[in-house]
């Protein structure tokens, strides 16, 4: 049955039952697979790593990474991975600082309260059941469902920025505006003027924007305050904003950060500030960056990849939202996408993950539409427009169909293509997805709006679930880092060092690699690893043959021989080939194939070191 806008806003509080509920859902949503997922990208292994030694120097005010000083962000995703390492290390031993899931639990726990918040303002947007609707939306999106699984400040910036947001839409929920409807020209709230926040809700507020700034600076600005001043624009009134106390809020928003910048102005005089402010952030606005430039109608192109199954029914809900524009909780968050969706349209460097903060508003829009029944397409004085509207949609619904049907053989595709393996774990893990995919296009052939969310959410749950718990473990070619530490690590555990008389110089075995740098194998193999030339690489295992390994590429292997035969004592020592790894760099799109090499006592015998064949 078609819900009028009066049904379908019916505002209640979520509860603390119910908050709770969803915490514990998005928590168990979230596990499947964590503890076996290697690192995911570069970026983070160099949050991760750079925790790890933070950790190990105990210093908490500058961030490292190897021997480099890593100014790009804030501070405050450090600590949090600091802390929650410290804390698992102290639980499971020290081993535990090699895995990568100590430092993904802030993200996780982050994520959670995301999905929680998100839950919350749906509630006062819609009713519970639409909080609901829109929190596992959310949880559903693969952006987000990627995110929050890596050691990344993109899900803990969410949680900052959604508990800012959340006292807002409190403000406006107690004033009695997100139902209304204003017509043009006329004041939104005028009947009902918006009620001050408390003490206590404006200090949480300009606290949580302080916290964002620890996390990725001030972008946090560009999705809590940009929306509290369209809202003010759009309704031609200050007096959200005046409610949110900003005279002293300030004030508020400096105590989280203040201490910390002013310790990294006094230690690096403004250097950090220069390349976090003036070259990664603005850098990215001017020109692109690591190749990452692309030009605006990027994130219209990705919207339906990375919101799927959501995006379909945001798409069809346009018209009832353009309908409704001034009707309060609409207004507010078309407010919340709109600015912050044309900016990063108009920054020369993309990326997807820049989009997160926009994914509630979105699966609060796509729930709130859904709600709403079967929504009529358009129907124009020209047919021309009328029918090639109409013609674009059903193209648009074969497209995110067909989508889904890509998400369910993901998993499948991606085994045969890299593994060349067929796994029945894989297939019963997606067992249940094909269902509830079929289940939900067939509620929307028979105009079932809101049953057909449910099930496609669902089939996108146990999708994700089976990709990261059954699939991306047997991905062995592309986690080569992971292979290198394995082998190093059993030839740490099975060499006597104490045989070639090293016991007392070597703690460990040190990894000099030649050819893979990537950050993922540093943080894998040690903080103390070398990344470094062929030739430098024979220099430094020649000084220190008993503690040293080198990794070197097929390509490398002939400069990296020369430069050891000149470096060593003739009859001293010979080269070894300990082990092979091949696999796939997909970050930069070509295959590898790696040889770890030590130097062993000319009169042992052993495999000599030679280009590994394919």
């Amino acid at each position: 049955m078609k819900l009028t806008m009066q049904q379908s806003h019916s505002p209640q509080h979520l509860g603390v039952r119910w908050f709770l509920l969803l915490f514990l859902a998005a928590f168990l949503a979230g596990l499947p697979g964590r503890a076996v997922l290697p690192p995911l990208d570069r970026d983070e292994a160099r949050y991760m790593e750079a925790s790890e030694q933070m950790l190990l120097t105990e210093d908490f005010v500058d961030i490292h990474y190897l021997n480099t000083e890593r100014h790009q962000q804030p501070a405050g995703l450090y600590w949090l991975e600091a802390a929650s390492t410290r804390l698992s290390r102290a639980l499971g031993g020290d081993d535990v600082v090699r895995q990568p899931w100590p430092y993904r639990l802030p993200s996780l726990l982050a994520g959670c309260f995301s999905i929680a918040l998100t839950g919350w303002m749906g509630a006062l947007f819609f009713g519970r059941f639409g909080g609901v609707l829109a929190a596992f939306t959310l949880m559903a999106a693969p952006l987000f469902a990627l995110e929050w699984r890596m050691a990344t400040p993109d899900s803990v910036l969410l949680m900052a920025i959604l508990c800012a947001q959340a006292i807002v839409v409190g403000i406006l929920a107690r004033s009695g505006v997100l139902g209304e409807s204003h017509p043009a020209g006329e004041r939104a709230g005028g009947a009902r003027p918006i009620q001050s926040a408390t003490r206590w809700e404006a200090c949480g507020f300009w606290f949580a924007l302080g916290c964002g700034m620890m996390v990725k600076g001030p972008l946090v600005w560009l999705a809590t305050l940009v929306p509290v001043l369209a809202w003010c624009a759009s309704t031609r009134s200050f007096t959200l904003w005046r409610a949110l106390r900003p005279s002293w809020g300030w004030v508020v928003m400096l105590t989280p950060c203040a201490p910390w910048c002013v310790a990294m102005l006094c230690q690096h005089h403004g250097g950090f500030f220069t390349n976090a402010i003036g070259h990664n952030l603005l850098g990215k606005i001017t020109h692109s960056q690591e190749s990452h430039g692309f030009p605006p109608g990027y994130y219209v192109l990705l919207f339906s990849l990375c919101f799927w199954p959501g995006a379909w029914f945001l798409v069809r809900g346009v018209p009832f939202l353009w309908r409704e524009r001034r009707v309060g909780w609409v207004r507010y968050l078309l407010c919340w996408v709109v600015p912050y969706w044309l900016c990063f349209e108009l920054l020369v460097t993309k990326l997807p993950h820049y989009a997160l903060p926009l994914y509630p508003a979105l699966a609060l829009l796509t729930a709130g539409c859904a709600l709403q029944g079967w929504q009529r397409l358009p129907i124009t004085k020209h047919p021309v427009v009328t029918a090639v509207v109409h013609f674009l949609f059903k193209s648009y619904t074969v497209l995110w169909i067909g989508l889904g049907i890509a998400f369910c053989c993901l998993g499948g595709v991606a085994l045969a293509y890299f593994e060349h393996v067929i796994s029945v774990r894989e297939t019963l893990a997606y067992a249940g997805a094909v269902p509830l995919l079929g289940l939900g296009v067939l509620f929307l052939t028979r105009h079932r709006a809101t049953q057909a969310l449910e099930c496609v959410v669902g089939c996108a749950l146990i999708m994700e679930a089976g990709f990261f718990m059954a699939v991306v473990p047997l991905l062995s070619n592309l986690n080569i880092s992971g292979h290198v530490a394995a082998i190093l690590a059993q030839h740490e555990r099975t060499t006597s060092i104490s045989a070639q008389g090293a016991s007392a110089r070597c703690q460990h075995i040190q990894l000099i690699s030649a050819t893979d740098h990537e950050p993922s194998l540093v943080f894998l193999t040690g903080p103390d690893t070398v990344l470094t030339t062929p030739t430098h690489a024979a220099y430094e295992l020649a000084a220190r043959p008993e503690c040293r390994v080198a990794l070197v590429g097929e390509k490398d292997m002939l400069a990296f021989l020369h430069a050891l035969t000149t470096s060593t004592s003739e009859g001293t020592w010979k080269p070894h080939i300990m082990g092979h790894v091949r696999g796939l760099n997909y970050s930069k799109g070509r295959w590898l194939q790696l040889s770890l090499i030590t130097l062993a006592p000319a009169n042992q015998a052993g495999a000599p070191a030679a280009p590994p064949q394919p």
